[in-house]
């Protein structure tokens, strides 16, 4: 597994739901790159426009496939990805070259931050050890 975490150091994040919690996931990152997964971290403010929506559309395969909503979380209806790594940073869960989940999505319940997903993969090691 292999985490990607895609944010800009120019922009500051929107304060919105699915955005909540942003100020922990640096130390969860580092938390779980102490415990051995892969982490790397992409500053989109150093892409272009087209490796920044090579990115998002590694995201929308996972969203499609778990029927979960990513173009208005990372954007509005006629913009689908302007807010994508900018002012909603996105974490990216590969398994080999395939991305496999995207965070922040909405589900039919509401929101799942980065923080919340990072938090479960941190208690789910705890219970491996």
């Amino acid at each position: 597994m292999q985490l990607v975490y895609v944010f800009s150091s120019k922009e500051k994040p929107m304060i919105t739901p699915e955005n909540e919690g942003l100020e922990e996931v640096p130390g969860l990152l580092e938390e779980l790159k102490k415990r051995g997964v892969q982490v790397e971290l992409v500053d989109t403010a150093k892409l272009n426009e087209s490796e920044i929506e090579k990115l998002y559309l590694d995201a929308v395969g996972p969203s499609v496939i778990k029927k979960y909503r990513i173009r208005q979380v990372f954007g509005t209806r006629r913009q689908s990805a302007i807010f994508f790594g900018k002012k909603v940073p996105a974490l990216l869960v590969y398994e080999g070259n395939v991305a496999i989940d995207v965070y922040p999505h909405q589900t039919i319940l509401g929101y799942v931050t980065i923080r919340d997903y990072l938090k479960r993969l941190l208690s789910r090691l705890e219970k491996e050890k």
